[in-house]
């Protein structure tokens, strides 16, 4: 739905605008269409009792029932883009067409495609056929006049029903919260800004489960035989119900950090209290965080109309950039930006901040060293930045896109998918993706040598002598004062 959406942009930014309405297309079992020859089949047999039988065409969930499809709906296509030799767009999805052509005669091109795919022997649902300024693709509602993409009810209701069992303490079944999370992902397909929040879902979805045993003297003797040096249970233990893959967690009271905890271990009653953790137990505790993110869902489900607004994005003028530097107590975050195409060190706003890994909520999981999380600094240096930006230039309603520059590969690498998976950057795409969604904002970060972002290099490192020099040329009146407790309670409500 991404390709969709930036056609459905391109459209509306076009130096001629036209009207554009949607044509949907379905091929009516499109696999069973494809007739194999006879030397061909030879992965297409199935025994019933002694009787071998073999299919003569592509049955539904084969592999090569989909490889032979999307050649022939590739041909199909092209022929579809060959008719239609006007200004148009066309996507397909398995057998799902989808069509945007001008208002004007997008009875005529549906007409043209439909006759071209009969003659060509192609069959068509034609209950799913649709032709309209609003329609419905892949599930989701597309409305060509607004040039907006939405969630139908019933798939919103499926989505907040799911949500509103992540409560915060509640126990719920991994395969429940699997399959959330792949609705979840086929929803973020087209609400890119709602695609980091996802993140403590699969946290929640891999967390080790905690499972006290007790065990007596003979059973903690085999348990330490059948234990590796990670305290990772590496063979089935014939005394207990322990399984292999399961970690020591804690030994009685004290959290287990060697093998050797195991071999003078406080008895109660002659046995041993020790805990594991396993990721294969049926159930899961809901964490704080994503409780939290599932708030941060519902809520921008109930309270958009539309998923994503389809059109081009007003450019700001300018440009700006921002770094951070770190060692292993505390860091430094600096960044600027201007309207002007070539600035002077007088024409900039900057701003500038000291962070030390304590500021942060524990949820983010900060290293004691902050030089092992230079990474997430940069990411969440250009969130401020794009906020600081943003809240200062004055737009007209509507989408705005901005670029801004960063000299770290990883930060610009999760902020062009607006995802990672990792604490504590995730937190830092949760930030980013705030500050666009609070501004209808299109971020591009784009990647600059170390050695040319020398203004955001010296503004993070505002306390070293050799950044002085450009202190003394910066108007002190454009420096912007970040409060960071407060752009936290903003975003995560703490």
């Amino acid at each position: 739905m991404w390709e969709v959406s930036e056609a459905m942009k391109r459209s509306s930014g076009d130096k001629v605008s036209v009207a554009m309405t949607s044509i949907i297309i379905d091929v009516k079992s499109a696999h069973k269409r494809i007739l194999i020859q006879e030397f061909d089949g030879g992965l297409m047999f199935f025994k019933v009792g002694e009787t071998l039988y073999r299919y003569k065409v592509c049955h539904f969930g084969g592999r090569w029932s989909a490889w032979r499809w999307a050649r022939t709906g590739a041909f199909l296509h092209r022929m579809v883009h060959r008719i239609i030799y006007h200004y148009h767009f066309g996507f397909l999805y398995v057998d799902d067409w989808l069509l945007l052509v001008p208002e004007s005669i997008a009875f005529l091109d549906a007409s043209l495609a439909i006759t071209m795919l009969l003659v060509l022997g192609c069959p068509l649902s034609w209950s799913k056929i649709q032709v309209g300024s609003v329609t419905t693709y892949l599930g989701f509602g597309i409305n060509t006049r607004d040039r907006t993409l939405f969630l139908s009810e019933d798939k919103k209701q499926k989505a907040i029903s799911f949500l509103m069992t992540l409560a915060r303490g509640q126990r719920i079944k991994r395969k429940a919260l699997e399959e959330g999370i792949g609705f979840l992902l086929w929803v973020s397909a087209a609400a890119k800004h709602l695609r980091p929040w996802l993140a403590p879902f699969f946290h929640n979805l891999h967390r080790a489960a905690l499972k006290p045993k007790r065990f007596s003297t003979a059973q903690l003797k085999e348990l330490k035989a059948n234990v590796d040096t990670s305290l990772t249970v590496s063979k089935s233990c014939d005394l207990s119900d322990v399984r292999v893959g399961w970690k020591i967690h804690a030994v009685g009271r004290w959290q287990a950090r060697s093998i050797k905890d195991l071999d003078t271990p406080m008895l109660k009653e002659g046995r041993v209290d020790i805990s594991f953790r396993c990721h294969d137990s049926e159930k899961t505790r809901v964490s704080d965080e994503t409780a939290m993110a599932a708030d941060f869902w519902t809520r921008s489900l109930q309270e958009a109309p539309s998923l994503i607004q389809c059109a081009e994005a007003a450019l700001l003028p300018g440009s700006g950039a921002a770094d951070a530097w770190a060692d292993d107590q505390t860091s430094g975050l600096g960044g600027w930006w201007s309207i002007l195409k070539n600035p002077q060190p007088q024409d900039i706003y900057w701003f500038r901040l000291e962070v030390l890994p304590s500021d942060f909520p524990p949820f983010f999981q900060m290293s004691r060293l902050a030089q092992s999380d230079i990474s997430f600094y940069e990411a969440f240096a250009q969130a401020i930045l794009a906020n600081a930006r943003l809240a200062s230039c004055q737009h007209a309603p509507g989408v705005v896109g901005f670029r801004q520059r960063c000299d770290n590969m990883p930060a610009v690498g999760a902020s062009a998918k607006l995802f990672s998976s990792k604490a504590p950057m995730c937190f830092a795409m949760q930030a980013l993706s705030h500050v666009c969604t609070k501004w209808q904002a299109d971020a591009t970060i784009s990647h600059l040598a170390g050695s040319k972002n020398i203004w955001a290099d010296k503004l993070s490192r505002f306390r070293e002598p050799k950044s002085q020099d450009l202190f003394r040329v910066l108007d002190p009146s454009r420096e912007v004062k970040f409060d960071l407790s407060t752009f936290v309670k903003q975003v995560w409500g703490k």
